[in-house]
């Protein structure tokens, strides 16, 4: 994204929404969207687009140079040019963009571990959990093959059924679901386990399986530390470039908005 893009200042009293105040009033500890959560995504694209802003589709970054008052950025096979970049990259992605140019800030930067998940989201005819509740996760100690199940239909309504995610792999997901795993081998140890566990024995009606891989950033020891060395030399050599996105300040949806908007100020210069 472009500096230039972000016009005008913001307002130091600022007008909170009635739905913020809703929030906090009613104290949410979690929130969705009607429609599911890549809602979120879609009504981003269409803002972005009517105010005549570009989006690139299936054009990966492929170089970048990062110079005191400009960066030049190849995206697809076309260069673009600008005076500031904000990257929401996986930081071992950027890692290999700035490596050339920027040795240790590419070291630092792919010293971020990632993990691989597999998400299974299950719904059952019928009531069938004997508590309400959010859900549970699983000890390691445990040496099962899941991380934890959540129990969305206790969260929000959905008729008479009864909705699960079931979150497997990890830091374990080679060693409980080996190195390529299909979805009907994922499919039949999430259903398995909420057997096992929940006694559900009875089929789903619906079933969808996602498998990501290397999506969630790891906060292993001195993650901080490293995160405050990435920025100070981002700030050091006056490079043209912002981090955000879950490697750095957080992995949840709202860590990530909130780093990004606080990157965007910035820039504005102005702080929330």
């Amino acid at each position: 994204m472009v500096k230039n893009a972000f016009k005008g200042g913001a307002s130091k009293n600022r007008n909170v929404s009635e739905l913020l105040k809703k929030s906090q009033e009613e104290k949410w500890n979690i929130w969705s969207l009607k429609g599911g959560m890549e809602v979120l995504p879609q009504t981003l694209e269409r803002a972005i687009r009517k105010k005549g802003g570009e989006i690139l589709l299936n054009n990966p970054c492929k170089e970048i140079s990062l110079e005191n008052n400009k960066v030049i950025f190849k995206v697809g096979q076309i260069t673009h040019e600008a005076n500031h970049i904000i990257s929401a990259l996986p930081a071992s992605k950027l890692a290999t963009l700035v490596h050339a140019q920027h040795p240790q800030l590419g070291r630092e930067l792919s010293a971020i571990p990632t993990v691989s998940v597999a998400v299974v989201n299950l719904q059952y005819k019928g009531k069938h959990l004997k508590n309400e509740a959010f859900g549970f996760l699983v000890p390691s100690s445990e040496k099962i093959p899941i991380l934890g199940i959540i129990y969305d239909s206790c969260c929000f309504s959905n008729g008479d059924n009864t909705v699960l995610t079931v979150m497997m792999g990890g830091k374990w997901f080679k060693e409980y679901l080996g190195s390529c795993p299909t979805p009907e081998s994922v499919l039949k140890i999430a259903i398995a386990q909420v057997g096992d566990i929940l006694k559900i024995t009875e089929q789903p009606e619906k079933h969808c399986v996602t498998i990501m891989r290397d999506c969630i950033p790891q906060y292993v020891l001195g993650h901080h530390d490293r995160v405050a060395r990435i920025k100070s030399y981002l700030r050091k050599h006056n490079l043209p470039l912002s981090v955000v996105g879950a490697s750095y300040d957080g992995v949840g949806i709202n860590d990530v908005i909130l780093s990004a908007r606080r990157a965007v100020e910035k820039l504005r210069g102005t702080s929330i």
